[in-house]
């Protein structure tokens, strides 16, 4: 069998069991917010209108387009996991890369539980003194442990050998390794694995926020910055910095499903039941429109930052602004001999923001120079750094933001730009 062909009038579980069968992972199929149920068809699960057409799967599918196919073709929402279903697969990977890592993860998993079933049944505790002094692992472990380190092929392996070690008990090693790993990762999925190791398994909040910082740079996706605010909420517990992550996720949204997901996770931890309420009925009132939220080019440039002032409602609205990477910041000349750029405390004097037909400048009350104005004020400020520019004396203010702006107030546009 060369793939898998999938029509509307196919079972799910029949769906399942060829996609296990041909890929050697896990197809999850929705319905709304719960699975769908195996008995019924893809036509009888699916609540939104697809294209109808037919659907070829073949080994060299990308996880993240197969997954776009099923929403465009069928409108239904799916998911590859493992062939356990204990994780999902990255985007990136073809079917069959998932597979083969998925085979390493089995793999290292069943090593693991054979060391576990060793120690229990009376394995010596004896540590390796050349490499870290006293150790909690057996002689056996270490052994293992150390040929897991110098076969491991790639950032993954590596990675994971670092976590079985920290879950282990012997977090030197791990941190060791683990500092090798902060120079090797390229990707999102690289910094956001390495830095739950860092805070759930070695406890080191502190190391570990840092390398958040560099998996939010990384992020782009609706997926990304959801998985990257849930962890920033758990294990890190930085909840300020979790609600800018999750209005960074709102506005990365393209399916409409992803309202319903995203208010999930924020109902879970954050005690804010309009903003969940919000989410819940942008889900409902798209039901009948199409699956992919479109935007023209001149809304995604107002949208860029979470800035959009078209609103008919005209309460104050939280907006997330992200201007961490130098290339989406502004820049500014210092000039002044008395104090350094980065002695100083940053905020948020004005906004400009484009309505469609003019540049709107907000005016933060807090501006030494405000005159009066009260546009916004700034939730959260947070990640400053004033990035050397290539001219002398220029830096690029880089930062994310959470502000409320005022929609009710008449906007002055005298000052703007």
């Amino acid at each position: 069998m060369a793939g898998l062909s999938i029509t509307g009038q196919m079972k799910v579980s029949t769906l399942q069991e060829g996609f296990l069968k041909e890929f050697g992972l896990t197809l999850r199929v929705y319905d709304g917010r719960a699975f769908a149920d195996p008995t019924q068809t893809l036509a009888q699960v699916r609540k939104k209108k697809g294209s109808g057409k037919d659907l070829s799967v073949a080994k060299n599918m990308k996880v993240g387009n197969l997954e776009d196919k099923f929403e465009d073709e069928f409108g239904l929402k799916v998911q590859v996991a493992g062939s356990d279903d204990s994780y999902l697969c990255k985007d990136e990977l073809t079917l069959n890369a998932a597979q083969q890592e998925d085979e390493k993860k089995l793999a290292r998993k069943d090593r693991k539980a054979a060391r576990q079933d060793e120690a229990s049944d009376g394995g010596e505790e004896d540590g390796d003194g050349d490499l870290r002094g006293e150790s909690s692992l057996t002689k056996e472990e270490i052994t293992t442990f150390k040929e897991d380190e110098i076969n491991a092929e790639d950032f993954f392996d590596l990675r994971v050998v670092a976590d079985e070690i920290a879950e282990a008990g012997d977090k030197y090693w791990a941190k060791e390794i683990y500092k090798r790993l902060e120079g090797k990762a390229e990707t999102f999925d690289d910094f956001f694995d390495l830095s739950y190791g860092v805070c759930a398994l070695l406890g080191d909040k502190e190391w570990a926020k840092e390398i958040y910082k560099k998996t939010e740079y990384e992020a782009e996706s609706f997926n990304e910055y959801l998985a990257l605010a849930n962890s920033v909420y758990d294990p890190l517990e930085d909840h300020d910095w979790s609600k800018l992550l999750f209005k960074a996720a709102e506005n990365k949204v393209e399916h409409e499903s992803e309202y319903s997901e995203l208010a999930n996770d924020i109902s879970g931890i954050f005690d804010d039941q309009e903003w969940v309420k919000e989410l819940y009925n942008k889900d409902q009132t798209n039901d009948d429109s199409d699956q992919t939220l479109t935007k023209d080019k001149d809304e995604d440039d107002k949208t860029r930052d979470g800035l959009n002032l078209n609103t008919e409602d005209g309460k104050s609205h939280e907006y997330y602004i992200n201007h961490a990477k130098a290339s989406e910041a502004c820049s500014i000349v210092w000039v002044s001999d008395d104090y350094s750029i980065n002695q100083l405390d940053p905020y948020i004097s004005s906004i400009q923001c484009d309505d469609g037909q003019e540049l709107l400048e907000l005016i933060n009350s807090e501006w030494p120079q405000a005159n009066g104005r009260d546009d916004f004020k700034v939730i959260h400020l947070d990640q400053f750094e004033a990035a050397k520019g290539k001219n002398e004396n220029e830096y690029f203010l880089c930062f994310v933001a959470l502000v409320s702006i005022n929609l009710s107030r008449p906007l002055n546009l005298s000052g703007s730009e």
